[in-house]
């Protein structure tokens, strides 16, 4: 530490660079502590996030202790397979697994999970708490999500097959859940009282963040014009406020780029595509990443072709690129996608239909394809393969009436249901391998000329972009409740030459350039929700 102090040059990976944390915030050694969080920050990622949360947070490092929470949450399926969960104490291990932005797609593996965990620290339990203990895990799980063979399969795991407490609460959660009648099962009317509160689970919920990508007029200078356009991206918090969140410079985004896109991988926001002046043929071939914990850009990999105005999904580990114009104006009827993981890009695929107005997005972890003003004006979906290169048409009846007063739609899903949103909200479940209709609301929106949405938890963002009678063009932003089937807009006609936006006492406005996207906050870790209140016992 001494030889730290006169020269932190030799602080480097390879030291116990928490001791030396710990040393330094107990000495206030300001200048090594910096240094230690620099460096800690370099190495954060999905390996190394959860013991990290736990330590910066001891100390009170901020906003580092909020950035690893973050991470650990999102990347729960790394997390749950490393070596560092089974040293948490019982409070941390409830607050981490019942956690509300938990990203997780099954809840069994939090089942899992936590006895796992419980398996390497029940020797610290006494054998008259054991009951106690594991029915806090159980609290860490959404039992409206599991099936009635996944609560069977609890039931046969050791530790519970031959715990008579335990065996009762999850029969009790079976007969709430399925009407089941249990044999030779002493289910009394505590453990039913127990079976009722973890069958009211609160649910999680997602992290995401509607963001958009809105104009600010830059300070002037001597050597700049006023009429220059810096593209800032903002987030809208569920507060419905504004907030500056990242600034995009002039060498990655100009005001004359067009037909670009832009979206979400995990922590990261992705830029890429489009053209620079249309019909001159600079493509911009940049596939821009920021990552939103550590602040930084990278220039992940260069488009193996030339594209703009195209459709966009991110699916598992990939991000599809869907139609659109390439070269010599020529409309593109194909994807192309880019593995995350891998690094590398396919080839291009032929699409199953033709149609301009075709739509994608992740539904059930895979591509889906939407045309309703396709082949024969015939709606059709279609799910893409990824391991066989092929597609796989569905069952998808809508109404010629509903397709004729849609209009210009958008495409979105949460787990269970996809959402066709235009003039009119469609929604649709997959049952037996067919896009059934279940819902069908008229909208009372605004005539618009483009359109498009995201799903934040149980709310639909949608932008509408359109031309007043001067021709002006104007945005509107609308927020729509799915729990009660109410929109209300959060602004109405902005744009350059017919309204701003004042945020922190900077004028932003909307352009044509305008994105609307699903993003991340890291800030919203500094919550401590749990799905499920405190089981009492």
């Amino acid at each position: 530490m001494l030889v730290l102090l006169r020269d932190d040059a030799h602080l480097t990976d390879d030291m116990d660079i928490y001791a030396i944390l710990k040393c330094a915030c107990m000495l206030q050694f300001t200048a090594i502590k910096e240094k230690c969080v620099s460096l800690l920050q370099r190495i954060l990622n999905s390996e190394t996030c959860l013991m990290m949360w736990k330590f910066t947070e001891m100390l009170s490092i901020s906003p580092l202790w909020i950035q690893a929470k973050f991470l650990a949450l999102e990347e729960s399926y790394t997390v749950i397979e490393g070596p560092y969960i089974f040293e948490l104490n019982l409070d941390d291990i409830c607050s981490y697994l019942g956690h509300v932005y938990l990203n997780i797609r099954e809840e069994f593996n939090i089942f899992q999970a936590a006895m796992n965990w419980w398996y390497e620290n029940q020797q610290k339990y006494e054998e008259k708490d054991q009951f106690g203990v594991v029915l806090r895990l159980l609290n860490c799980i959404d039992f409206r999500q599991l099936t009635e063979f996944e609560i069977q399969e609890m039931l046969s795991f050791p530790n519970i097959v031959d715990n008579v407490q335990i065996t009762a609460v999850l029969n009790g959660v079976l007969k709430l859940k399925y009407n089941k009648i249990i044999e030779n099962s002493s289910i009394s009317g505590e453990h039913l009282i127990y079976a009722k509160h973890l069958c009211n689970s609160k649910g999680r919920r997602k992290s995401k963040v509607p963001g958009l990508l809105l104009g600010q007029f830059p300070v002037p200078t001597n050597n700049s014009k006023r009429d220059i356009l810096y593209e800032h991206v903002i987030y809208v918090e569920e507060s419905e406020s504004f907030d500056e969140f990242l600034s995009i410079d002039g060498t990655k985004i100009t005001d004359d780029l067009t037909g670009f896109h832009l979206t979400s991988y995990k922590q990261y926001i992705c830029l890429f595509g489009g053209e620079f002046i249309l019909g001159l043929g600079q493509w911009n071939r940049n596939f821009w990443m920021y990552d939103t914990i550590k602040g930084t850009w990278e220039r992940k990999t260069i488009l193996p072709v030339s594209r703009r105005h195209f459709e966009c999904a991110v699916v598992n580990d990939c991000v599809y690129i869907v139609g659109g114009v390439g070269n010599f104006r020529i409309v593109q009827e194909n994807i192309i996608f880019y593995d995350f993981k891998t690094d590398t890009w396919g080839s291009p695929i032929f699409l199953p239909v033709s149609d301009r107005k075709l739509k994608c997005c992740d539904f059930k972890g895979q591509l889906l394809l939407v045309s309703l003003y396709g082949n024969d004006s015939k709606s059709q979906a279609f799910f893409f393969d990824k391991s066989k290169l092929c597609w796989k048409i569905m069952c998808m009846d809508v109404d010629q009436n509903d397709i004729a007063e849609m209009g210009d739609f958008t495409l979105i899903s949460s787990t269970d249901y996809l959402y066709i949103k235009g003039r009119l909200l469609l929604t649709f479940q997959l049952i037996k391998n067919k896009l059934v209709l279940i819902k069908r609301a008229k909208l009372n929106c605004i005539d618009y000329e483009e359109i498009k949405s995201i799903l934040c938890n149980s709310s639909i963002y949608t932008m509408y972009k359109y031309k007043d009678e001067q021709y002006n063009l104007g945005i509107s932003l609308e927020k729509f409740d799915l729990f009660n089937d109410k929109s209300s807009f959060i602004f109405e006609n902005k744009g350059r030459d017919i309204g701003e936006l004042n945020i922190n006492n900077k004028t932003y406005f909307p352009t044509s350039m305008s994105k609307l996207f699903a993003t991340y906050n890291y800030l919203i870790a500094q919550s401590e929700g749990t799905i499920n209140d405190p089981i009492i016992k």
